[in-house]
């Protein structure tokens, strides 16, 4: 078409008019028009002049798509809001049906093995129900951090009703959690399924039922360590924690196919908070013989979403990303250490606060009940001295096996020593009476677990008179987890 036939057809449209100027308005969101300004006029002295009045109609037209994108993303972040409250409730209602059932369960009379496998779906469940709550809710660890402190302040100015009270501790119930039974919990889940998905991926255990469990081609060991403290309940957000364990012991699991994992948690007691609380950081440590990481990767790409150092791995690349972003709100830190072919460290420090008020026991504390009958106790360790092959030549490095037997026999220690007061009895002839021996079935070798026993005398510290034998398992012991040998009385206690 003409200029004049364009003009004429201006015209037509506006009589009159001496000036026009039209603007597309161009929706970056749907990569598409999304409307048009158009401006006249019929004043012969006012011509619309391209330099400045065309960037006005750009500047107007910009802000313009602004606030539509800006309407648009509240009515997005609306219907993920609508979307997410409609299937919690979807997501979450078969889980406690699931628990439930389980829980009913367990009062039934079982076998070993049944007991076992109903405690894992259990603490699986549990887990599970952690993860999908936090990841449901996710802005509540932001929402958290930002609000406690407005929250006591206000709480300790207002006297409020006794029903309104025990609400308040009910909600504050929800995110306190004992670190260290989650903790337990949260790697056993995570080892049982890892050693079931080796299961159904290999098709020659299809019709073996706890095949991968019990087969012997698992010689990853997985040791945990976690120190003595007087209470592991803390302030803190079991789904988060669940899932920044949940991800750095999947790494590890999926990089270390054979060699140990082991998972530290401590308490590092710091001075006292602003509110006058006891305040501490919460440090975890997972530390693997696997792969290992290149350098490069862990200086530059470690953290980037949806990357991998090895892209045919599984996975999509997003869990290091995503439990950096968990600790970051939590106020806390994450450092790795990584050597390519020696394995890898990674350590979290989060600051946690005791719970307040204490929480409440729903039974007995065993442990504590334990410790006082055990302490003084004499305890001793065999077959955790593992020593490398004369054959081998030295290399100044110990091995994997070598070193898991190390971290193995010292975590151990740390048990015995730390959680019941027992004490490490003499090594000498003359001092062999021992109360408890842990045995470590992959270090036995030729021996027997009879003529390993029949070396010790007993003081008898159970009520049927025997000593007690723990037996420390790499893979699942197939007989029954209690008997009799001897003076003994022997636990088979397979990892994790």
């Amino acid at each position: 078409m003409s200029k004049e036939a364009e003009a004429k057809a201006i015209l037509n449209v506006l009589p009159g008019a001496r000036s026009v100027f039209w603007f597309p308005l161009w929706d970056n969101n749907r990569e598409r028009w999304f409307a048009g300004t158009l401006v006249y006029s019929t004043c012969p002295t006012r011509v619309l002049c391209p330099q400045e009045d065309l960037a006005y109609l750009a500047a107007f037209g910009n802000s313009t798509m602004a606030e539509v994108a800006r309407l648009s993303a509240q009515v997005l972040d609306k219907m993920k809001s609508d979307f997410i409250s409609s299937i919690s409730h979807e997501l979450r209602s078969p889980l406690h049906g699931v628990l439930a059932s389980v829980e009913f369960l367990q009062e039934t009379t079982m076998t070993e093995d049944q007991e076992d496998m109903v405690n894992n779906i259990h603490a699986s469940g549990k887990v599970l129900l952690d993860t999908i709550n936090h990841v449901l809710d996710f802005s509540k660890v932001n929402r958290k951090a930002k609000n406690k402190g407005r929250i006591s302040k206000l709480a300790t100015r207002r006297k409020k009703k006794l029903s309104r009270q025990q609400q308040s501790i009910d909600d504050d119930a929800e995110d306190t959690a004992d670190m260290c039974v989650l903790s337990e919990e949260v790697l056993e889940s995570i080892y049982a399924g890892h050693s079931v998905s080796k299961s159904v991926l290999d098709p020659s255990s299809r019709f073996k039922r706890n095949s991968s469990i019990i087969s012997k081609d698992l010689p990853l060991t997985i040791i945990t360590d976690i120190g003595w403290h007087p209470s592991w309940t803390f302030d803190m957000d079991p789904g988060a924690w669940s899932r920044i364990l949940m991800n750095l012991f999947s790494n590890a699991m999926k990089y270390t196919k054979s060699g140990f994992i082991k998972v530290s948690l401590d308490i590092d007691n710091d001075a006292l908070s602003r509110n006058k609380k006891p305040r501490s950081t919460l440090v975890l440590k997972v530390k693997d013989s696997g792969k290992g990481i290149s350098k490069e990767f862990l200086k530059y790409r470690l953290y980037k979403p949806f990357t991998q150092e090895d892209s045919l791995a599984t996975g999509a690349g997003l869990g290091l990303s995503i439990v950096r972003h968990i600790i970051q709100d939590l106020g806390g830190q994450i450092d790795f250490s990584s050597e390519q072919g020696s394995g890898t460290e990674a350590t979290v420090r989060i600051p946690v606060t005791a719970a307040s008020p204490p929480a409440t026991l729903d039974g007995p504390n065993f442990v504590t009940e334990v410790r006082e009958v055990t302490k003084g106790f004499k305890y001793s360790l065999e077959s955790f001295d593992k020593y490398p092959d004369i054959t081998e030549t030295p290399t100044g490095i110990l091995s994997a096996d070598v070193e898991a037997a190390m971290l193995l026999k010292y975590s151990v220690q740390n048990l015995m020593t730390g959680w019941f007061g027992m004490e490490l009895s003499g090594t000498s002839a003359s001092e062999t009476s021992t109360d408890v021996v842990v045995v470590m079935e992959s270090g036995i070798g030729e021996r027997s677990l009879k003529d390993i026993l029949d070396s010790y005398t007993h003081n008898g510290p159970t009520k049927s008179g025997k000593s007690v034998a723990i037996v420390l398992c790499n893979i699942y012991h197939p007989g029954p987890k209690m008997h009799n040998c001897g003076s003994f009385q022997i636990f088979y206690v397979q990892q994790p």
